[in-house]
């Protein structure tokens, strides 16, 4: 299952870049070639372990790539939702899968092309180091201090603390916010959880504004024909 779920998820990703490709030739650009990815365990074990967090993390990260950065709005250029644009990205980078071995010590990611495994994994830090030394990414700073803010967010929610859940989300939608359109999904993200943490919190009001404010930065264009070259290894 673990074999066929691979071919699946390779045909999936081919799929993407030759479709790409396509866009991209169609306006004069220079088409993406089919890139390196990871993926996580998605067994009970890791998932115990929280490879569901790592996945986010990995996806968040590589959303804010600057392989995967562009121009948003303006120009007459073909235009698409810029956090659609980060989100496949991502997802054509990282993926989910089958076991992994090393159970007990995950969550566990691997490299699918090196075949290269790596345990632990978990940390803001290690995720960044995984992109950016095994596949090359180029990720801000910026990106990785939103992205552990919004895990403790996570971790504080489970708790049920909501106030603390709300501020660390808030310090994280600052630090991401100075990266503007290139983090439009990270924004997004952060944006529809804080709306979700305010209705816990009976703030209705809060809420309506953040998913607001979430559903603009879904609608936040970005123009192909802004776009600089796509480095895809």
């Amino acid at each position: 299952p673990h074999g066929v779920r691979k071919i699946f998820l390779m045909v999936m990703t081919t799929t993407f870049v030759l479709l790409l490709q396509f866009a991209f030739q169609a306006h004069g650009l220079a088409a993406p070639s089919i890139p390196k990815s990871l993926c996580v365990c998605s067994s009970r074990s890791c998932k115990k372990l929280g490879s569901a967090e790592t996945l986010w993390l990995l996806r968040a990260l590589a959303t804010t790539a600057d392989e995967c950065s562009f121009a948003t709005g303006g120009g007459a250029g073909m235009k698409v939702s810029a956090a659609t644009v980060q989100n496949a990205f991502a997802a054509s980078r990282v993926h989910s899968c089958g076991c992994l071995g090393k159970c007990g010590h995950g969550p566990n990611v691997a490299n699918e092309y090196t075949e290269k495994l790596f345990y632990g994994v978990y940390k803001p830090v290690t995720a960044l180091a995984l992109l950016q030394e095994d596949l090359g990414l180029h990720i801000p700073d910026a990106a990785a201090k939103a992205c552990l803010k919004k895990i403790y967010a996570v971790r504080a929610r489970r708790k049920g603390d909501f106030a603390d859940a709300h501020a660390l989300l808030t310090d994280a939608l600052n630090v991401a916010g100075s990266l503007q359109g290139r983090a439009a999904w990270l924004l997004h993200d952060m944006l529809d959880m804080r709306a979700d943490i305010s209705d816990a919190m009976r703030d209705p009001a809060s809420a309506s504004a953040d998913r607001e404010r979430a559903s603009q930065m879904l609608a936040l264009q970005a123009s192909f024909r802004e776009m600089p070259e796509l480095e895809c290894s």
